[in-house]
C-alpha cells in the first residue's frame, strides 16, 4: 500500500510539474502565418474580431511575402478573426478562430487547436514513453536477477515490446507527418491509434505465424489424432487473423461500407475497433514475450555443479517403457550427468518423478528408473517419486524426497529435465513450491512443439488470470475515458 501511495504521489507531482512547465513555455501569446495571402511591407492590414476583449494583435511582420501575426490572450473565451488587406477595408482575405483558456493560453482552430511551442507537448509524450521504457527494462532486469523463471519477466518483456513500438511510432509520425501546423487533437488521436497500428504492423508476422500453426496442427492431428487440444494452433491462428481484420475494418462492416455515416456511428465503431485492438495487442505482446522466454529457457544450460536432477514424467507406453517424449527427457538428464561428471568429476542423483495413470501398468517414476538402469546409471543414484499427477506435484513431492535425502547440508543445487517447450513454466512452478532450480530442455517433433508451446502459454494466462484481467481492465478504463473526453470535444 505504501509503494502504491508513493507511486501515486510521484505521478501527481510529475503531472503538476509538467503543467507548470507547459504554462510557462506556451505562455499567453501565439504567432501564426496568415495563410498563403501575399503581403508587402507597405501594406497596413486590418483586423476584425467577432468578440472583442478575448485576444489582441500585439505584433505583425512581413517575412518574404507572408504576413505573420502575434496575438495575446486577454480573457478566457472564443473569438473569430478576419484579416483584411487594408485597415480601412472590411473585405476579408483570411479568417481563423481562437480560444483563450485558463492562464490566457491561446489556441488556434478550436479548443484543441495548435498553440505556441506545441512541439513541447509532443516531445513530452516521447520523453514519458522513453522513461516508461527505461522503467520496464529495469523491471525486466530486476525480475531476471530474482529468478530466471518468472511470469514477471513475461509481463516486463511484453511491456518493453509495446512501449518500444510506441516510442518508434511517435518518432516516425513526428518526422514524417509533422513539420509545422501540428494540432493538439492530432497528438490525442495518435495516442488512441497506437493499438491499431501495432496490430496492423504486426499482422504479417502474426499471419505467417498463424499459417505455420495451422500447418503444424494439421500434421499434429495426422500423427496424434483429432481433438481440441491438438487444434489449438488452428483456433488461435484464426482468432489472431480475425481480430486484426475486425480491429481495422469494423467501421466499414458496421456501416455496410457506406460513405458518409453519422458522427455517432463513426465514434462507436472507432471505440469498438480500439477495444479490439487493445485486447489483441496486449495478448500479442504477451504471446511474443512468452515465446521469447520459452525459447531462451529451452536453450539455457545450467552450471555443471548440481546435486540432483529431477526428470519430469509424462505418459508411458502400455508395456511400461518410455515414449519418445519421455525418453528425450531422460536422455537429456543423462547427457547433463555425463557432462558434469566429465567437467567437474561431481556425481548427481536422479529423481524419477511421475505417478501411475489409470491406464498405465507401472508409475512413470518407476519406468524412468528402469530406463536409467538400462543406460548404466547406478541404482543408488536414483530416487523414485511415484505419487504425482501433474507438474506442481512433481516438483513438490520431489522437493520433499530431495530434502529428506540431502539432510542438513547447505548449498543444495537442483536441476530438472523436461521437454524444451515446458522448461520455462516448470521453472516457475519449481519456484512456487520452494525449489530454486534451473532446467534443461529436450527436443521434440517440429509439428508438436508449437502446439505444445501454445498450451503452455494458455496455461500461463490462466495461472496469472487475475493480473491479466486487472491490466486489461485498467487499459479499457483509460481508453473509455479518452473516448468520452474526445467525443465531448469532437476530436475524432
Amino acid at each position: 500500500m505504501r509503494k502504491v501511495l508513493i507511486t501515486l504521489s510521484f505521478i501527481l507531482i510529475a503531472i503538476a510539474g509538467l503543467t507548470i512547465f507547459n504554462i510557462y513555455m506556451i505562455g499567453d501569446e501565439y504567432t501564426f502565418r496568415v495563410g498563403d495571402v501575399l503581403f508587402k511591407e507597405s501594406d497596413r492590414p486590418g483586423f476584425i474580431f467577432e468578440n472583442k476583449g478575448v485576444v489582441k494583435v500585439i505584433d505583425q511582420n512581413v517575412i518574404g511575402d507572408k504576413l505573420y501575426l502575434t496575438v495575446e490572450g486577454i480573457a478566457p473565451g472564443e473569438t473569430g478573426l478576419t484579416v483584411t488587406k487594408d485597415e480601412n477595408s472590411d473585405q476579408g482575405v483570411f479568417y481563423t478562430d481562437f480560444t483563450v483558456h485558463s492562464f490566457n493560453i491561446v489556441t488556434q482552430d478550436g479548443f484543441f487547436g495548435t498553440f505556441n511551442n506545441i512541439e513541447i507537448v509532443f516531445f513530452e509524450s516521447i520523453i514519458i514513453l522513453f522513461c516508461l521504457l527505461i522503467l520496464s527494462i529495469m523491471k525486466l532486469i530486476r525480475e531476471k536477477r530474482e529468478s530466471y523463471y518468472s511470469y514477471g519477466i513475461v509481463f516486463a518483456l511484453g511491456m518493453t515490446i509495446f512501449i518500444s513500438f510506441s516510442l518508434i511510432y511517435y518518432l516516425i509520425v513526428y518526422v514524417v507527418s509533422y513539420g509545422d501546423g501540428m494540432q493538439s487533437y492530432e497528438i490525442f488521436s495518435n495516442m488512441l491509434s497506437i493499438f491499431g497500428n501495432f496490430t496492423f504492423i504486426l499482422f504479417p508476422v502474426m499471419f505467417i505465424l498463424s499459417v505455420w500453426l495451422i500447418i503444424t496442427n494439421i500434421n499434429l492431428m495426422k500423427h496424434e489424432g483429432r481433438g481440441v487440444t491438438n487444434a489449438l494452433g488452428i483456433i488461435i491462428g484464426v482468432l489472431i487473423c480475425l481480430g486484426t481484420i475486425l480491429g481495422n475494418t469494423f467501421y466499414y462492416l458496421l456501416t455496410g461500407f457506406s460513405i458518409g455515416a453519422s458522427y455517432e456511428v463513426y465514434v462507436i465503431s472507432l471505440y469498438i475497433e480500439s477495444v479490439i485492438n487493445l485486447v489483441l495487442s496486449y495478448f500479442e505482446c504477451m504471446l511474443i514475450a512468452n515465446m521469447i522466454c520459452t525459447f531462451n529457457a529451452r536453450r539455457h544450460i545450467p552450471q555443471f555443479n548440481k546435486d540432483y536432477m529431477i526428470i519430469l514424467g509424462c505418459r508411458i507406453r502400455k508395456d511400461g517403457t518410455l515414449t519418445p517424449l519421455l525418453r528425450g527427457r531422460a536422455d537429456r538428464a543423462i547427457w547433463f550427468y555425463n557432462e558434469q561428471l566429465k567437467n567437474t568429476g561431481k556425481q548427481l542423483k536422479f529423481v524419477a518423478s511421475g505417478g501411475q495413470g489409470a491406464d498405465e501398468i507401472i508409475s512413470e517414476g518407476a519406468a524412468i528408473r528402469n530406463y536409467l538402469l538400462e543406460q548404466g546409471i547406478p541404482d543408488e543414484l536414483i530416487i523414485v517419486e511415484d505419487k504425482s499427477a501433474n507438474t506442481e506435484e512433481n516438483m513438490a513431492n520431489s522437493r520433499e524426497l530431495i530434502l529428506a535425502d540431502w539432510g542438513e547440508k547447505l548449498n543444495l543445487r537442483v536441476s530438472f529435465s523436461t521437454t524444451g517447450y515446458h522448461v520455462f513454466r516448470s521453472g516457475i512452478i519449481a519456484n512456487d513450491v520452494g525449489i530454486k532450480a534451473s532446467g534443461i530442455g529436450s527436443k521434440t517433433k517440429w509439428y508438436y512443439y508449437f502446439n505444445a508451446s501454445l498450451r503452455e502459454f494458455i496455461a500461463g494466462l490462466y495461472f496469472e488470470k487475475n493480473r491479466h484481467i486487472f491490466n486489461i481492465a485498467v487499459m479499457f478504463v483509460v481508453v473509455t475515458v479518452l473516448f468520452i473526453f474526445g467525443n465531448h470535444f469532437q476530436l475524432f
